[in-house]
């Protein structure tokens, strides 16, 4: 099982690579309203272009150097400027801004995959060489085994790291936070992270054809739910071509998507999980099992009673936004990064950019945020643990005030996207993520709860009763009581 899921993530990596390299020639924008920060020489603490400020006071650090290894050439800065890649150098500035404030070298190490940068910082650690002061690991098979072997630092012991700052993820630290400790984060300091944000596309034009009105008002008044995605998809799914069998290759769907994306999004984003935290921020067990059940049936009458396209075979996992860059879907799962890819650029029909639906009105927004993330963590064997946290507090601050705003522009300034209500739906996608403990320490935890939705869609099963009984069964409770050890002795 967990080589099959090794698998899996190559395949989500090399999909993210590739839209982080398309990203990277994305249409420039007309403006540079990001890039409005400068070096305040008198010592105070910096505002960014919203008016939010860091804490830092004046600091130097006497040209140490800071060394990143991460795996993702999207999140770490290039080593020159490149004035036709706009979110390029708008990371190289802010990296050249940072060194200038804190005098700082900052040096990235991109290495070949998660596997290897695991090793390095392993081997980093056990040696006591304080090799890489920063590493952007891998979510499930980086960050998780680090921590878990003792061979990361507890971030709210550093000393400048504000995790309340507006450019670090809270949902980071609702879903990580073990007792008082944290051993990864993410935010506006990793643009591939950002776009790696569950969200909805949907055709304009097959929309207008159909006399619907674009959901767009419908997701700003927070009325935009799976009850509501179901009824627009009702009776889409035709057979084009009459001959009685729906093809991928020739007819139309309502839906379309894949089931390593679809299944989590919906679970996620309905604000299902397995684990909650008690009053000492210690997981346990919660699954609401009557609310489990019913976001299900909702998610069977969009996939299996509407007879939505649902990949199951991750040979062809690329199928599904084919059909969709074909013209011949209505909606599509995916997340922002897919919408950045060059047949998505290339689509002629227009299209447009969603939040994750709901699965009542009454909740928030939640963009689920799968395992070929990478976050930010810090390796136990580094010297100066006031250099590094005051490092990533400036690339936070500096991210969200130089960065984000030229990686939203990417995003809603394609030529078949460009309008200013998919801004505002990619920043209430920005601002509005979610992760889980329980995905994240799948392995560990040696539970199926995390894939309940994904296993009954793939047997098109029309309940998870079974499933969800099972996610406070013995075992499970057993290995949590591990896994929790295991943490206390870092």
């Amino acid at each position: 099982m967990k080589q099959y899921w090794k698998q899996v993530l190559s395949i989500l990596l090399a999909m993210l690579m590739l839209s982080s390299l398309l990203l990277s020639c994305a249409e420039q924008p007309d403006d540079n309203k990001g890039e409005t920060t400068t070096a305040d020489s008198s010592g105070k603490s910096e505002e960014t272009t919203d008016g939010a400020q860091d804490s830092l006071p004046q600091l130097d650090f006497k040209g140490a150097e800071v060394n990143i290894i991460g795996y993702l050439e999207s999140d770490l800065a290039p080593k020159t400027t490149d004035s036709a890649d706009v979110l390029a150098d708008a990371m190289y500035n802010r990296d050249r801004y940072v060194e200038e404030r804190l005098n700082v070298k900052i040096i990235g190490h991109l290495i070949d995959d998660y596997d290897a940068l695991n090793t390095s910082v392993d081997n980093a650690v056990t040696g006591g060489a304080d090799t890489y002061q920063v590493a952007y690991a891998q979510m499930v098979f980086g960050t998780s085994a680090l921590a878990m072997k003792g061979r990361l630092m507890n971030l709210y012991d550093l000393q400048y790291y504000n995790s309340s700052s507006p450019w670090w993820d809270k949902n980071v630290d609702r879903a990580f936070q073990i007792g008082d400790t944290l051993y990864m984060t993410a935010g506006d300091i990793l643009p591939a992270n950002m776009m790696i944000s569950a969200c909805i596309a949907f055709n304009k034009k097959k929309m207008t054809d159909s006399g619907m009105e674009f959901p767009y008002q419908m997701a700003k008044n927070g009325e935009w739910t799976i009850d509501q995605m179901i009824a627009m998809t009702k009776d889409r799914t035709k057979d084009l071509n009459g001959d009685g069998d729906m093809s991928t290759d020739d007819d139309f769907y309502g839906f379309v998507s894949w089931h390593l994306d679809s299944p989590f999004n919906f679970f996620y984003g309905s604000g299902c999980t397995v684990f909650t935290k008690d009053e000492d921020n210690m997981p346990v067990f919660s699954a609401n099992a009557q609310k489990i059940e019913d976001v299900y049936s909702k998610v069977y009458e969009l996939f299996i009673t509407n007879e939505s396209y649902y990949e199951k075979d991750v040979a062809v996992h690329d199928k599904p936004f084919e059909v969709f860059t074909d013209g011949r879907a209505l909606f599509a799962a995916l997340s922002l990064s897919t919408v950045s890819r060059t047949e998505f650029k290339d689509m002629s029909d227009k299209f447009g950019v969603l939040p994750q639906p709901k699965y009542e009105v009454s909740d928030e927004y939640l963009s689920f945020v799968n395992g070929s993330a990478d976050m930010v963590c810090v390796p136990m064997s580094v010297n100066d643990a006031d250099m590094v946290g005051a490092t990533l507090e400036a690339l936070g601050s500096a991210s969200y005030s130089m960065v984000t705003d030229v990686l939203r522009e990417k995003v809603c300034k394609a030529k078949n996207v460009n309008d200013e209500e998919s801004a505002e739906m990619v920043d209430i996608i920005f601002r509005h993520r979610v992760y889980d403990f329980g995905y994240v320490h799948f392995f560990p935890l040696g539970h199926s709860a995390a894939i309940m939705f994904q296993t009954a869609l793939d047997k098109g099963s029309s309940s998870v009763g079974t499933l969800v009984s099972r996610c406070n069964d013995r075992a499970l409770k057993k290995n949590l009581e591990e896994f929790l050890k295991s943490y206390s002795k870092k």
